[in-house]
């Protein structure tokens, strides 16, 4: 099974990023990650104290997954 954790996750990422990639890249790169994600948790947890928004943010789990597999998909045929 995959680690599934948010630091192995970019570490994942971080390796797709062009050898010549500066360090401000790099860094802003990685900050707009962890940004997503901090935006991802904010956003499913909301849910928890909203009962009556539950529908709206399984909806919007959904789009946010479809969104990243699409980006990715994207991505990786831009990089091939």
């Amino acid at each position: 099974m995959p680690d599934l954790t948010v630091k192995a996750m970019w570490q994942r990422y971080a390796i797709t990023m062009p050898q010549d990639a500066g360090m401000v890249q790099r860094l802003e790169t990685e900050r707009a990650f962890y940004a997503g994600v901090y935006a991802l948790l904010a956003r499913v947890a909301s849910a928890h104290n909203f009962p009556e928004l539950r529908d709206t943010m399984m909806a919007a789990r959904d789009e946010a997954h479809d969104r990243l597999t699409d980006f990715c998909a994207m991505d990786l045929r831009r990089n091939t």
